[in-house]
């Protein structure tokens, strides 16, 4: 309950860039569905519409759900407290849940948050971002029950506010494991480079997917 209220105080504050992966490189079959719950901490700076540049180091409660489509086409949604969201598709090109051996896939994403920093005339400016997620998904698969996985992939970032429009980069990856079958425990980390404000941004995350 502690962390709940320290996270919904922060997103009062500041909103949190989701970067995680928390899924394997294989798809879901067809019909099947898995939701999943976990927490992240986030490191990372950000140049507001006004050019200021603030470091925030935020913990969020993740949400997502997963289904398969077809056998190798994959939709999923998630979101993150302090808010935001995203959407996207994964296509399977090699390998599958069931057997062991690597599996690559790639997809696309689409992620909104809203961003408010504090400039050093104290005055508020809230900047609402679009994230365009061009991921990749590496993985290999010693049964149903264990995947190692690796997601390289790169952000396109666009932000509104105060009547103009910035455009930036992100690129990096997700490093992880997938324990277990119908219940899968998801551990991981995340390092990203900001072409912008040219720093990295980090992120850990914990989860779990039924």
């Amino acid at each position: 309950m502690k962390l709940l209220v320290l996270v919904l105080m922060l997103g009062a504050l500041a909103a949190c860039p989701n970067y995680a992966t928390l899924q394997e490189a294989d798809t879901l079959p067809a019909g099947a569905t898995k939701f999943g719950v976990g927490a992240t901490g986030t490191y990372y700076k950000f140049r507001a519409i006004d050019g200021s540049i603030d470091t925030f180091k935020v913990p969020a409660l993740n949400f997502w759900y997963r289904r398969g489509l077809t056998d190798v086409l994959e939709g999923h949604v998630s979101v993150w407290i302090p808010f935001g969201g995203s959407a996207g598709l994964k296509y399977q090109v090699t390998g599958n849940r069931q057997t062991a051996g690597f599996s690559f896939s790639f997809g696309i994403d689409l992620g909104a948050l809203q961003i408010t920093t504090t400039g050093d005339n104290d005055e508020e400016s809230t900047t609402t971002i679009v994230d365009t997620y061009v991921p990749l998904y590496f993985g290999f698969r010693t049964g149903p029950g264990f995947a190692v996985y690796g997601s390289p992939k790169l952000i396109l970032r666009t932000g509104f506010g105060e009547g103009e429009t910035t455009f930036s980069q992100l690129a990096g990856g997700t490093a992880g494991i997938a324990l277990g079958e119908k219940t899968t425990l998801h551990l991981e980390g995340t390092l990203m480079y900001d072409l912008d404000v040219e720093a990295p941004a980090a992120q850990v995350g914990v989860g779990v997917a039924f």
